[in-house]
């Protein structure tokens, strides 16, 4: 074995004497250095959507089931707004 020289490491030698050249780097995939992204799947955002309509409140259905039955409910002025909501819906 021969040991040449006392000073720092010289990195990797190959065993036949002749110098190594650094690996140029691969194209292709590594580190982007753009921005983090993230995509959520169409389940997840349905998910999501639904988390955020308000809870039914089964009393107040109930009690609007019972005065439609009654002939109660339905009056032009509600109409109206069911009529302008839906309208708004579709816009």
């Amino acid at each position: 074995m021969e040991i040449q020289g006392t000073g720092p490491l010289q990195g990797p030698r190959r065993i036949d004497g002749r110098k190594t050249e650094p690996a140029a780097s691969a194209p292709g995939p590594g580190p982007s250095l753009g921005a983090d992204r993230v995509e959520f799947s169409a389940k997840a955002q349905f998910l999501s959507k639904l988390a955020q309509v308000p809870e039914v409140r089964m009393e107040r259905i109930r009690e609007i089931r019972a005065l439609i039955e009654r002939g109660q409910y339905e009056t032009p002025e509600k109409f109206r707004v069911a009529v302008d909501r839906l309208m708004e819906d579709l816009r």
